[in-house]
């Protein structure tokens, strides 16, 4: 299955949608094998952002749809950096301790 850039829950109700429709099942259909309603389905679709995800995982799985985690390197470094500070403050913050560097 070609990679797709999820940035958004509208992006999820559309991948959702385009392989439900490649698998040729309707939405009550889809529903009826997975064990929920139509209705959430729809939801789903549309990018309803209050759609359960243990109930997002089971759909997926059933549409055959793997979800790979990409972080940028921008988004590690501020993370990197908060849990850097957070030991720095952590450390000045009891008497007696030094940094060491």
């Amino acid at each position: 299955m070609k990679s797709v850039n999820i940035q958004h829950v509208r992006d999820i109700g559309a991948l959702v949608r385009r392989r439900r429709k490649i698998m040729l099942l309707d939405q009550a259909e889809l529903a009826e094998r997975i064990g929920v309603s139509r209705a959430w389905i729809i939801k789903v679709e549309k990018g309803h952002p209050n759609a359960q995800a243990g109930l997002i995982f089971g759909l997926f799985n059933y549409l055959d749809i793997s979800i790979e985690a990409h972080f940028s390197t921008r988004v590690r470094s501020k993370s990197m950096n908060s849990e850097i500070l957070d030991k720095i403050k952590d450390r000045t913050s009891s008497p007696g301790q030094r940094i060491n560097g």
